[in-house]
């Protein structure tokens, strides 16, 4: 099959290295011209002006060939991307939807078949099935919250982070009561960001949870935060079984493959809502210190 002739696409340095080529080339060969030309310095004078005058003309010229076509390019490009963004928006909206709805019916029926089961290797089989449909319904609420915020700018305000931190907290304790939580938080850390820091926040300490390999009341964490003159940081720590090698490389690299992933929704949710409202994330970890996710935010000088 024939390949139909393509030409480059146009970046910034191809840009200047084409204008930098043109630009020599007319130097060297016009002067050439004009020498092999002239015979007196009145004349020399002359096809110099003219030389310079349509070396302006043929450069603006030149530079608005490859400016158009770059903006043509970039025309281009933001039509693809927001036609995949549509379309993206509309599968994740139905997914969740039809997700959330099926896993409903999928929980019925299991909960009505528990309570019908004589079998204990039956109801342990219904439970596992149980769990599972479960954490697929997490899934869908960790997709609405990226729905909600997704790559929508941040609005222009604040956020406290030691009430965040410490609603987070009650949240978590709520749900894992048995597991010790230890608090140190100052007070009044106002930082840039919005409603997504809270579920940045609920990620981190659920995934904590989650993840660990014994009984939750063996389960420490700790929150603590230490305020600087331009950031305000968050420290969440646990005694956990530390996160895998592979799954901090795909946190690294910013993307999965298929010998590199990330276990756990949240850890790409927690990326993703940082990186929107400009926060670094950065986890420390080993199978003998747990994790500790640290994050730098952005104060707000008071």
């Amino acid at each position: 099959m024939r390949v139909p002739f393509r030409l480059p696409s146009l970046t910034p340095g191809t840009i200047a290295a084409v204008y930098a080529f043109f630009g020599l080339l007319w130097v060297v060969s016009s002067d050439q011209l004009v020498l092999h030309l002239s015979s007196s310095g009145v004349l020399l004078t002359a096809f110099q002006s003219a030389k310079g005058a349509v070396f302006v003309v043929l450069s603006a010229g030149l530079i608005w060939v490859l400016v158009a076509r770059r903006e043509t390019e970039l025309r281009e490009s933001h039509g693809r991307l927001q036609i995949a963004t549509q379309r993206l928006g509309v599968l994740q909206r139905v997914f969740r939807h039809n997700i959330r709805n099926d896993m409903n019916v999928v929980t019925g029926y299991i909960k009505m078949a528990r309570s019908k089961a004589e079998s204990p290797s039956v109801r342990r089989n219904l439970a596992t099935a149980n769990e599972t449909a479960v954490e697929v319904l997490e899934i869908s609420d960790k997709l609405e919250v990226l729905d909600r915020y997704g790559v929508r700018p941040v609005p222009d305000r604040t956020v406290d982070l030691s009430t965040e931190l410490e609603a987070a907290v009650d949240r978590f304790r709520s749900g894992y009561p048995a597991a010790a939580v230890d608090v140190d938080v100052d007070e009044e850390l106002e930082v840039k960001g919005d409603g997504s820091v809270a579920h940045v926040f609920d990620e981190l300490l659920e995934n904590a949870a989650e993840h660990f390999d014994g009984p939750i009341s063996d389960l420490e964490v700790s929150v603590s935060t230490v305020e600087g003159r331009a950031s305000a940081r968050v420290v969440i720590e646990d005694n956990g079984p530390g996160v895998p090698e592979g799954e901090l490389k795909a946190l690294e690299a910013g993307e999965e493959s298929d010998l590199i992933h990330l276990s756990s929704v949240g850890f790409w949710l927690v990326h993703w809502l940082s990186e929107r409202i400009e926060a670094d994330v950065h986890v420390e970890t080993g199978p003998e210190r747990g994790t500790s996710v640290i994050l730098d935010f952005s104060a707000v000088s008071s």
